[in-house]
């Protein structure tokens, strides 16, 4: 098995860029509050993650502050496909059961008839 996935949240993401995507979606602007206020924001431009900061003044105008490209976090590597091969596997355990079951329900038919 290939470990090219990453993990973020309990979650296997199929690649590290997906885990970036996720982490940075998942983070909502941060407030300092004030007479001047600033808010701290990712945005995506392309492929790549930006931090926006802005200050907000008592008027409330908007002014961008700065603009720079946000860290790249690492995430630990996973195997996209685990879950589905485990999936499999399962679905083949049923399937040898259901198959069992029906060869002794067969047997037993057999026995009593003849």
């Amino acid at each position: 098995m290939a470990l090219t996935g990453a993990i973020y949240g309990a979650k296997c993401y199929p690649s590290q860029f997906d885990a970036v995507d996720a982490f940075y979606s998942h983070s909502a602007p941060a407030q300092t509050p004030g007479l001047t206020s600033y808010v701290n924001e990712f945005v995506k431009s392309g492929a790549s993650w930006y931090q926006i900061q802005y200050s907000v003044s008592d008027t409330g105008t908007w002014t961008t502050r700065s603009m720079t490209l946000a860290p790249v976090p690492t995430f630990p590597a996973c195997d996209p496909s685990e879950k589905f091969l485990d999936g499999v596997a399962i679905g083949w355990g049923i399937a040898a059961a259901m198959i069992v079951v029906s060869a002794l329900m067969l047997a037993r038919r057999g026995v009593r008839s003849g």
